[in-house]
């Protein structure tokens, strides 16, 4: 069996639904993690196979500066996802055993990770899955400086010198290089749960996998979409579920620590399953969250305000 390890840098206060990301880790014991972060007071448990490294800012930009070759731009903690694929130049101490290394972010659960990560996908490809929030890298010499390779829309360079977000880790960025390389790589977007924020309900941004009636849940490793179709109770499983501009309330870590089985609504996480799912029970389990909206529109607006009058924009518009 290959080994994997995954890496995700948080700084700030570590955030309140930590506990089941944690859970879900510690239910992969075939996969390593890794949180780098500059709390690391604030885990409340760690389980056996997750490293916690203490790190800075500082700490990392050096890191990653010394991993480029020249100082990079690093102003704030949300830049790192631009560096995400360096990880593996600028952590290769943490990933010296891995077969694979990956980035993967907080905001999210794991499900059966190899059940989709299998050795023959290990075996043929030097990437695998293509978003910020979880992308896998052969740890070689092609994986780990794929970010090297030209493209034509994100030069590397450029993105690590300016102190702007150019989601370098997503569409535009990696995945143009390596799209544009000619080298292996998976992907496989319908095995992703990643949840819409613009949405008052639990819905997937893949549109298609949409159902009227749809619960998600977390049940002994599995994330499980449970829905009606043709008037049958069905479920579909998937590697993770990723629930992006979402606040969930505190998840007391002594409570959360050996529940295996949950459900994720708009209104938070529940440790406990329906006794049987049928439309009334799965209605019940995804209930709009209306506060959810207000509060998304207005950060979205703040946001929006803040861009239009960023410099950059207003002497690109001179």
């Amino acid at each position: 069996m290959k080994g994997i390890k995954l890496i995700s840098v948080y700084l700030g206060h570590l955030p309140a639904w930590l506990p089941i990301w944690l859970n879900s880790c510690a239910l992969n014991s075939d996969v390593d993690f890794c949180l780098i972060t500059d709390r690391p007071q604030e885990v409340p448990y760690i389980p056996t196979n997750v490293q916690v490294v203490a790190m800075n800012l500082l700490e990392i930009r050096e890191r990653f500066s010394h991993a480029a070759g020249f100082p990079v731009e690093l102003p704030k903690p949300y830049k790192i996802c631009d560096f995400k694929p360096l990880f593996g130049n600028a952590f290769k101490d943490i990933i010296l055993d891995a077969d694979f290394w990956g980035h993967i972010d907080m905001d999210m659960f794991f499900g059966r990770l190899r059940h989709f990560l299998t050795d023959d996908r290990l075996e043929n490809y030097v990437r695998l899955y293509a978003a910020g929030h979880l992308s896998l890298f052969r740890n070689d010499e092609c994986g780990n400086y794929l970010y090297l390779l030209p493209n034509q829309r994100l030069d590397w360079r450029t993105v690590f010198t300016t102190p702007y977000s150019c989601h370098f880790d997503e569409r535009h960025g990696i995945y143009q290089t390596v799209l544009e390389s000619g080298l292996p790589f998976f992907e496989d977007f319908s095995s992703v749960a990643d949840i819409l924020p613009s949405s008052s309900r639990i819905r997937l941004t893949n549109v298609g996998q949409n159902a009227k009636h749809q619960a998600f849940i977390f049940d002994n490793g599995r994330v499980l979409q449970i829905f009606i179709r043709d008037g049958k109770v069905r479920e579909r499983e998937f590697i993770y579920l990723h629930f992006q501009k979402r606040s969930l309330p505190a998840l007391p870590a002594h409570d959360w620590k050996d529940i295996r089985q949950w459900v994720f609504t708009a209104h938070g996480v529940y440790p406990e399953l329906a006794p049987s799912w049928n439309k009334k029970s799965i209605a019940a389990a995804n209930r709009p969250n209306l506060y959810h909206i207000y509060n998304f529109y207005k950060r979205k607006l703040r946001s929006d305000v803040k861009h239009w009058n960023h410099p950059r924009y207003s002497e690109s518009q001179a």
